[in-house]
C-alpha cells in the first residue's frame, strides 16, 4: 500500500503570508482561489479557517476515523501533515469519473469549484466542493454534488440512510453555499448510484450553531476537548509514571476483567457449535433445510499472502491475577 506521510515546512511564515488573503476574501466575497495553490499553503489555509466539510464529523464527535482532539491539534497549526494513501489517492481520482458518470445518467452539467467558500454569516465555517451542479433552468438553481465510492455490500446499508458522517458533510456544504439541494453520487463497482439530499435549515442552524461553538470553545480559546482511549494510542507514554487507580477505576477493571472471562467462554461456546454443523456437512460443501434452501456453505477460502506494514502503538495488558 502506498502511503506517505510528510510535514508542511515554514508554516508561522505561511501563516503570514496566507493570512492577508484570507483576512480580504472575509471582507470580501468571501471565496479564496486555490486553482494554482500549492497543496501546503491549501492545507494551512483550511487550517487557519476552521471547520470545512470533512473536519464537520470529527467538530461533532462522530467520525470513525478522527477525534475531535485530533481536529484541534490540526486547526492549532501545531504540525501539518500533506499525507496521502492508497484511498485517499483514489478517491480524488474517481472524483472525476463519478462526476463524468452523474452527468450521463442525469443530463446535468457539473463544473469543478475552484474556490474555497467562506459562510456568509460565520467567518469559521468554508467548504471546498467536489463539483457544483449547474443550474439547468428548472428552477432548483445549482446544487451540491459529493462523490463517494464504496463496496456493495456497504452501500446496501444506505439505502434506507446515509452515513451520518455524510449527511453532516451535505448539510454543511448546502448551509456555506447557499443551495437548496444536493447529490451524494456513489461509485458501487462499475456503477454510479445517486443519491438526492433535501436541504434542512432546521438541521443546519443546529448544527450551525454546534460547530462554531466548537471552534470558539476549543480552537480560539486553545483549550483541548476531552481526549479519547483512541488519542492516547500513538503517543509515547512518559517513560517510568504511574497513575494511581481510584475506586471507579478499580471496579471498571474488575468488571472488564469478567467481562472478557464471559467472552472468552461464550467464544469457546461458539466455536463449538461451528465444529458440530462442520462436522456434519463434513465432505461436502453446503448445508439446506428440508425445503431445499441453502443454510450455509462449506468451502474452501484461498487468501492471498500479504505483508503487514511495520507500526507502533500502544497496548492495555493486565497482571494475570492469583
Amino acid at each position: 500500500m502506498f502511503t506517505e506521510t510528510t510535514e508542511v515546512q515554514n508554516i508561522p511564515e505561511r501563516q503570514e503570508r496566507l493570512k492577508p488573503i484570507i483576512e480580504n476574501a472575509i471582507k470580501g466575497n468571501r471565496m479564496i482561489d486555490i486553482s494554482t495553490m500549492p497543496l501546503e499553503d491549501w492545507l494551512v489555509v483550511r487550517a487557519m479557517l476552521g471547520i470545512g466539510g470533512s473536519d464537520v464529523s470529527a467538530a461533532l464527535n462522530i467520525s470513525e476515523y478522527k477525534s475531535p482532539y485530533e481536529l484541534w491539534k490540526e486547526k492549532l497549526l501545531d504540525v501539518v501533515d500533506a499525507k496521502d494513501n492508497d484511498w485517499m489517492w483514489f478517491g480524488r481520482e474517481a472524483e472525476d469519473l463519478i462526476a463524468k458518470g452523474y452527468s450521463r445518467i442525469t443530463g446535468r452539467e457539473v463544473i469543478s469549484d475552484p474556490n474555497i467558500r467562506i459562510h456568509e454569516k460565520h467567518d469559521c465555517l468554508f467548504v471546498n466542493l467536489d463539483r457544483i451542479i449547474i443550474d439547468n433552468g428548472d428552477g432548483m438553481g445549482p446544487g451540491v454534488l459529493e462523490c463517494k465510492s464504496t463496496e456493495y455490500n456497504v452501500y446496501k446499508t444506505w439505502l434506507e440512510s446515509i452515513p451520518l458522517n455524510y449527511y453532516c458533510q451535505i448539510q454543511h456544504e448546502m448551509s456555506v453555499t447557499g443551495y437548496k439541494w444536493a447529490v451524494l453520487a456513489v461509485l458501487v463497482g462499475r456503477q454510479i448510484k445517486v443519491i438526492p439530499i433535501k436541504r434542512d435549515d432546521e438541521y443546519i442552524e443546529k448544527q450551525n450553531l454546534a460547530l462554531v461553538a466548537w471552534y470558539n470553545g476549543y480552537v480560539k480559546n486553545v483549550v483541548p476537548p476531552e481526549r479519547r482511549a483512541a488519542d492516547f494510542a500513538f503517543i509515547d507514554p512518559i517513560s517510568g509514571t504511574v497513575k494511581e487507580a481510584d475506586s471507579e477505576i478499580e471496579a471498571t477493571v474488575e468488571l472488564l476483567r469478567m467481562k472478557q472471562e464471559e467472552e472468552k467462554n461464550i467464544k469457546k461456546e461458539v466455536d463449538d457449535l461451528k465444529d458440530k454443523v462442520k462436522e456434519y456437512i463434513g465432505d461436502d460443501e453446503a448445508l439446506t433445510n428440508k425445503n431445499g434452501e441453502l443454510i450455509a456453505t462449506y468451502k474452501m477460502i484461498h487468501k492471498k499472502e500479504y505483508v503487514v506494514s511495520a507500526k507502533s502503538y500502544r497496548e492495555l495488558r493486565f497482571k494475570k491475577q492469583k
